[in-house]
């Protein structure tokens, strides 16, 4: 009997948890693409990305003229009293007139110190700023949606661990159970060994209850219920970065990440803002033209017909001399804006640096306890077959086969870790150096 209950410990030991084969596979990339497709976060970054973009026209930025169509038809009755020169004198009540004006006028800023220009340029940049906003929302969700991923897979995975050696606990109690009915141990370790089942059961509440949890988040990120569990992911994470170079890795690191990106846009914007302000010190010149039509009609008077139409056109300029010194003071208080966007281009360009580096020396750490954490699981294996072999021949108590079977399940605990915590550190480096939206 201690022969047969051994190898079924054995067996159970040793089982390899093999993929599930789901009807519904969501890969890391499939959840990425379904994602940014659905995040309402993205959806909102684009459409002020839009707005950017429908903002950035000539139009908007006052080079093209603006043309303007009037019209009137007024009626009236009146009472006139008219004198002339030759002492005649007209007076009559309720006379009707009526008056049709028509006018199309247009108004082209010419030149206005290359003001438009320099607006035309600012709203350039302020579209290429509302796109590095949809990107940095989308690094967000691509991180977030990789972490969520991971700790779904990582969940499932340590339930199948501890359903794999469930049964163990089981076959211990059994064992237990007949030699203390035989007379061949005390209740002590029936007793233990009910409880390790029962902490052991624990375990995989715990454990199943966190794969909902991590399901939860997966879906809300999917614009799923928090309920929905018609797919499932992968029981491997991949890693992506294989470089070991960290100077070839963060090459042109600036070009990538968008907060360094932002922070360069912030200062371009100032210098363009500074620029149309500083076209305050020239005159503005204005083209107008127009047609204008009048005609009036009345049933007495003076006259009786009065008609009235041509074109026009002209210039105007206004330079203003003199505005109590607060348009200098204005682009003083600029110069001082583009030093504080430039410090903080170049304190956003250092922190990014060394956020850059630090993931890097946290990643490399990482893969390295990664290797040591299955190399731990080898010698867990050689350790937990030699114990069993010791106690098969008697050489060795329940509590040090315990003791290996514990030490087994503590480097599979640690492995999960590893892979985890390796995941991790490698999507926060990705998003640091901006290669994860690539």
């Amino acid at each position: 009997m201690k022969t047969k209950c051994l190898s079924v410990l054995i067996g159970f030991l040793f089982i390899s948890t093999g993929s599930v084969i789901a009807q519904n596979m969501l890969t890391m990339k499939l959840a990425v693409d379904l994602a940014l497709k659905n995040n309402l976060g993205i959806v909102i970054a684009k459409n002020n990305a839009l707005i950017d973009k429908n903002n950035a026209t000539v139009g908007n930025a006052g080079m093209l003229p603006t043309v303007d169509l009037q019209g009137a038809n007024v009626k009236g009755e009146s009472d006139i009293r008219q004198g002339y020169s030759n002492g005649n004198e007209l007076q009559k009540s309720g006379v009707s007139n009526t008056t049709y004006t028509a006018s199309v006028s247009l108004s082209w800023t010419i030149f206005d110190g290359f003001r438009m220009f320099a607006e035309y340029k600012r709203l350039q940049l302020i579209n290429d700023a509302g796109a590095t906003k949809v990107k940095q929302q989308v690094l967000s969700t691509i991180s977030a949606v990789s972490y969520a991923y991971t700790e779904l897979v990582m969940a499932n995975e340590l339930v199948r661990n501890i359903v794999s050696t469930l049964s163990l606990y089981k076959e211990r109690v059994l064992l237990a159970n007949q030699k203390l009915m035989m007379g061949k141990s005390d209740k002590t370790e029936w007793l233990q060994a009910k409880v390790d089942l029962n902490a052991r059961t624990s375990a995989l509440l715990n454990a199943e209850a966190g794969v909902n949890i991590a399901r939860s988040k997966m879906n809300l990120l999917l614009m799923l219920a928090p309920d929905d569990s018609s797919y499932s992911v992968s029981d491997t994470i991949d890693y992506e970065i294989d470089d070991n170079d960290f100077a070839a890795f963060s090459k042109d690191f600036y070009k990538m990440n968008p907060d360094i990106f932002a922070a360069n846009l912030n200062c371009k914007v100032i210098a363009q803002e500074m620029k149309a302000l500083k076209s305050g010190y020239l005159p503005v010149i204005n083209l107008n033209a127009g047609y204008d039509y009048s005609n009036s009609e009345s049933s007495s008077g003076l006259f009786l017909v009065n008609r009235n139409s041509g074109p026009v056109a002209g210039l105007t300029l206004k330079w203003n001399l003199f505005n109590g010194r607060n348009q200098q003071r204005q682009i003083n208080n600029y110069k001082i804006q583009i030093e504080i966007a430039s410090a903080n281009l170049q304190q956003t360009t250092l922190q990014v640096q060394s956020a850059l580096y630090n993931a890097w020396q946290q990643f490399i750490a990482a893969k390295q306890v990664l290797l040591n954490a299955r190399e731990g699981i080898s010698l867990a294996d050689e350790n937990l077959l030699i114990a069993a072999e010791r106690f098969r021949l008697g050489e060795s108590t329940v509590i040090d086969l315990k003791l290996a079977q514990n030490a087994k399940e503590d480097a599979l605990t640690a492995l999960l870790n590893a892979g985890f915590d390796a995941k991790i550190a490698e999507v926060n480096l990705l998003s640091v150096s901006g290669r994860s939206i690539q």
